[in-house]
């Protein structure tokens, strides 16, 4: 079925002439602890440049995205990466930072930084295991000695923000959660040492015949994932 609506796809590009391509579907997807921060500008970019277009976006967990993309119902994922489906291309886009976020009435907000062992010495509000993040914070914890003290497990990095400003524990969230917070409960503050990141990147199907649009498309997340990484440095 794959290749039959490839096939389509690919007479259908044939013919395309003028500016006829920007008339196209395009379909957007991204990982839970990525798509309210990202999607919104991603959006309302593709639908100034190309506003003849019809674009549709999901969010779903890293596995689902993997299947939509290889079975064609998606056309490009923002997902973190690595991804170890060989079937599909993937391109680093930019490099975030996780900051600790803990109670404007904890101790540790009175420091201005923090080091990963004092927020894994606090009750720790971590991301369901359902979610790359909630496995890769783990694991860095766990590769520096600095295991948590899980108190409890969220579905959602919206939760965890709000468990914290209750003052059920402290967390690591990304960067960009971080940025647009104006809720004085909790505070966030960078770590010392070795940064604890996450690589964010694309992920699509190759075809023979690239749709122009979705080519187009890759390159618009090209220059926003530069945008991105300068405002970072």
């Amino acid at each position: 079925a794959t290749v039959a609506l490839d096939a389509i796809d690919d007479a259908r590009t044939s013919v395309q002439n003028g500016q006829e391509w920007q008339t196209g579907t395009l379909s957007i997807g991204a990982i839970h602890t990525v798509a309210p921060y990202l999607l919104p500008d991603i959006v309302q970019r593709l639908t100034k440049r190309f506003p003849q277009a019809q674009v549709t976006v999901k969010e779903q967990l890293t596995d689902e995205l993997i299947a939509d993309c290889l079975g064609g119902e998606l056309d490009v994922a923002i997902v973190a990466l690595p991804i170890a489906e060989q079937r599909l291309r993937t391109e680093p886009l930019f490099t975030e930072r996780l900051v600790a976020v803990v109670p404007a009435k904890n101790a540790l907000a009175k420091q201005k930084q923090l080091a990963l062992r004092d927020v894994t010495s606090q009750p720790f509000v971590l991301l369901d295991d359902m979610h790359c993040l909630g496995v890769q914070t783990l694991q860095v914890c766990n590769d520096r000695n600095c295991t948590p003290a899980v108190s409890c497990r969220a579905a959602q990095v919206l939760t965890i923000q709000e468990l914290v400003a209750l003052g059920q524990g402290v967390s690591l969230v990304p960067e960009m959660a971080a940025r647009g917070d104006r809720d004085r409960r909790r505070v966030y503050r960078p770590l010392v040492g070795r940064p604890v990141e996450r690589e964010i990147g694309m992920m699509w199907r190759p075809r023979y015949r690239p749709r122009k649009l979705v080519e187009a498309v890759l390159q618009l997340l090209r220059e926003f994932g530069q945008e991105r990484a300068m405002a970072v440095d």
